[in-house]
Parts: structure tokens; sequence; C-alpha cells
């Protein structure tokens, strides 16, 4: 019990300690240098995370294409 909780308690950081996101990919032949520095990339920087977050849907620009609605796939947004 004392070696868990001691376990646990290294792993705390922060305010909440024991809150974090684990992402795991599994594969074959993966090119992990690779792989993180495109993660890395997604992060935000120290300044967009200044960025009060109920303004981040205007604050960046959306990498992304515009995505046709659902209507819009199946042709009802064009009377088919």
């Amino acid at each position: 019990h004392e070696a868990t909780v001691a376990s646990i308690e290294a792993q705390m950081e922060g305010e909440f300690g024991d809150r974090r996101q684990e992402l795991v990919i599994i594969g074959i032949a993966l090119k992990e240098a690779e792989l993180r520095a495109a993660l890395d990339a997604c992060l935000l920087t120290d300044e967009e995370m200044a960025t009060p977050s109920s303004e981040w849907a205007t604050a960046f620009e959306d990498p992304w294409v515009e995505w046709p609605t659902a209507a819009e796939m199946v042709g009802v947004a064009h009377g088919d």
C-alpha cells in the first residue's frame, strides 16, 4: 500500500496533481522522433495558452478546410 501511494505521489504535479493525459501509439517501425515532433508542433505556446479559452474560437486560425454539413453531404441542401 505505501509503495503504491509513494508511486502515485511521485507523479503528482501542479495544483491538481494527478490529472494528466497519455497517448499510446502501437505500431511496427514507427518513426518515434518524427511522430513526437509532429505531436509537439500541435501544442499551444505559452503565449497562446495565455489567451482565455473563451476566445480560442476566434483567436486562432482554423487549419482545416470548411467541412460540408451532413445535409450537404446527402444533397438535401441542393434540393436533391
